[in-house]
């Protein structure tokens, strides 16, 4: 990574040559603090459900209810949707198959944490963040 100044405009250019603006990278550290503001509210709600409540019982109830059974189907469609670009993102099959497993045990608190991930790796790029290696 090399950083230059560019009339008063710093550009950092990223190992594939591609130069990246400083405000681009600002815009990747806004989403990835969005991220974890999705993880923190994400541990929280768990903390509560599982402090509060029976995840069996009510989770059956849930299941009795057309709009519970919606909501299941919309979380997993999402995490399916997530999986997919995870598939096409990542190299290894280990990693896809671990990630895509984390994302149905864990749901969408995985899916904040690969987002974080994601974006730490990225360092302000937007084709490594949505190719992953593909991009390099």
């Amino acid at each position: 990574m090399t950083k230059v100044n560019n009339g008063g405009l710093a550009i950092i250019f990223l190992r594939n040559g591609e130069p990246m603006r400083q405000d681009k990278i600002a815009d990747m550290q806004w989403f990835r603090l969005i991220a974890a503001f999705g993880l923190i509210v994400m541990i929280s709600a768990l903390a509560f459900g599982f402090s509060n409540g029976n995840f069996f019982t009510e989770g059956n109830h849930l299941m009795t209810m057309p709009w519970g059974i919606v909501t299941i189907v919309d979380i997993y469609v999402g995490l399916l949707f997530f999986s997919a670009w995870v598939w096409y993102r990542e190299k290894s099959t280990t990693v896809k198959v671990f990630w895509t497993l984390l994302f149905i045990g864990l749901g969408n608190l995985a899916t904040a944490v690969y987002l974080i991930k994601a974006l730490t790796e990225a360092r302000g790029n937007m084709n490594i963040l949505s190719s992953g290696y593909r991009s390099v």
